[in-house]
């Protein structure tokens, strides 16, 4: 059984992942990563991740289409999706709520947003629960 909480974060500028990987490491979650969800996918499997960080544009694939592969193949059933995305603020939405995403935040996004986002959605989270109504975080 998992003590810690863990994210993956699918995001193909290596700078940003290392950031948000540092950040969510230091505030007490197991984090995992790659450029694209391709390179990660054995990571998925073994590791089960609490909560998915995604950008839409990785290296060879979108994050969307990796983030349905893995629905689709039953991977990360109910699992919470946070987007990040520098795309047109109304194509982030729209892909968002294709996902079932529980929030997006358009780039540049303040990191202590994403923060509480990711706490938001960790804490007591029950498995079983239905997809929350999408938040808009960008909004100043």
């Amino acid at each position: 059984m998992k003590t810690k909480k863990t994210i993956t974060i699918l995001e193909d500028d290596r700078d940003l992942r290392e950031i948000l990987t540092a950040q969510f490491i230091a505030q007490g979650y197991d984090v995992y990563g790659g450029p694209s969800g391709f390179d990660i996918i054995k990571d998925v499997l073994a590791r089960k991740p609490d909560l998915i960080v995604t950008d839409l544009g990785l290296s060879g694939s979108s994050g969307h289409d990796v983030i349905k592969l893995f629905q689709g193949r039953g991977l990360v059933a109910k699992v919470p999706i946070i987007v990040i995305s520098a795309q047109d603020k109304a194509k982030v939405e729209a892909a968002a709520k294709r996902l079932d995403a529980v929030a997006y935040l358009s780039k540049p996004f303040d990191p202590s947003r994403l923060l509480d986002l990711v706490h938001r959605h960790l804490a007591d989270a029950p498995a079983a629960c239905p997809p929350p109504t999408l938040v808009r975080e960008d909004v100043a």
